[in-house]
């Protein structure tokens, strides 16, 4: 079995890359993970902003000022009593 030199195995494969279709692969790898990357960050920031959502309220919580509650529902009882 012959002796393989760290040497010639560099130049093997830098000949090869260079002959090859090695660079042509990572250039069209390259283009498609950048026109990638704007769909991607779309989807990230929607997820990121489905997952920040404040809790819903639940019965009886006033998210609303105590005026602004009580003018609210004030109204609403005047015009289903109407």
């Amino acid at each position: 079995m012959a002796r393989v030199s760290l040497r010639g195995v560099v130049t093997r494969v830098g000949e090869r890359v260079l002959v090859g279709p090695v660079l042509d692969l990572a250039a069209q790898l390259a283009f498609y993970v950048v026109l990638a990357m704007a769909p991607f960050l779309v989807v990230l920031t929607s997820l990121a902003g489905f997952l920040s959502r404040p809790r819903r309220a639940a019965k009886g919580d006033t998210p609303a000022p105590a005026s602004r509650s009580r003018f609210t529902s004030g109204r609403v009882n005047t015009a289903s009593s109407s």
